[in-house]
């Protein structure tokens, strides 16, 4: 909870996350009014000490921060973000890039100097082809803006030019998927959705920032797949994880990306 108020940027709000500010601003207030009058009216709430006073007032900012770090996280979760899409970043240099950093939930952290800052980049690629070819902006997946220190969703900002080429790589491949053909064959018609299986194995539902997209199917054929805009490639409980088979297609593509050359 004090990680998300240290670092709490007010400049990054969209619209969503201008109106959950005001509407928690809105609550402290009225809380604090409330307080007020009971004190002026001699009502139920008594505060007759200094002491007591800075304790409702110290009550009021942490209820307010709680309030706010809660309908955030449910949002996030929810695949709503409330912070403004940034566009992606330029291709990086191989000779500026710097350290790598394999994480255990399989990708790779990249540190360069970029625009004469330290940055922290999340890509699919080993270290040693970044070294060799440079990071075009389509294998960065994203971008841990507190440093590599704290690898969380909270510090995560996804790259929308990487969210794209997902997208078409998925639907360039997916029909060949071994998984999804026993799908088709099994269901025919409608929709198959294509799930990060991070997805938790619960009865409520897919959380939609867990839903990567839907494949349209008829007569057992693919004829189409729709990218969810509201996926997230890292969530509270994850990183993305794809199927097995697509994530190879998926390296393969940004692999001939990275080095010029056609897949």
């Amino acid at each position: 909870m004090l990680e998300k108020i240290m670092y709490f940027d007010l400049g990054k709000l969209n619209w969503k996350g201008w109106l959950l500010f005001l509407v928690t601003c809105g609550l402290f207030i009225g809380a604090c009014v409330f307080v007020a009058i009971g004190m002026e009216q001699g009502a139920d709430v008594v505060l007759e000490s200094r002491a007591s006073k800075k304790l409702f007032g110290l009550i009021g900012i942490f209820a307010s921060a709680a309030f706010f770090a809660g309908v955030r996280i449910v949002l996030e979760n929810l695949g709503i973000s409330i912070h403004r899409e940034e566009s992606g970043p330029q291709e990086l240099p191989a000779a500026r890039s710097k350290a790598d950093r394999s994480n255990p939930e399989g990708f790779h952290i990249v540190e360069t100097d970029f625009d004469g800052q330290h940055r922290y980049f999340a890509t699919l690629l080993p270290h040693d082809e970044v070294f060799a070819s440079g990071l075009p902006p389509e294998a960065i997946l994203g971008e841990f803006t507190r440093g590599p220190q704290m690898l969380t969703y909270e510090a995560f900002e996804q790259n929308p030019q990487f969210i794209e080429f997902l997208a078409d790589t998925i639907r360039k491949h997916v029909s060949s998927c071994p998984g999804l053909i026993d799908a088709m064959q099994r269901q025919q018609d409608g929709f198959i959705d294509i799930l990060d299986d991070r997805t938790p194995a619960t009865s409520n539902g897919v959380l939609q920032a867990d839903l990567i997209g839907r494949v349209e199917i008829k007569r057992g054929e693919m004829i189409g797949f729709r990218a969810s805009p509201q996926y997230r490639l890292m969530t509270a409980n994850g990183f993305m994880q794809l199927d097995p088979w697509l994530k190879e297609r998926l390296v393969a593509e940004l692999t001939a990306i990275a080095n010029r050359q056609p897949s």
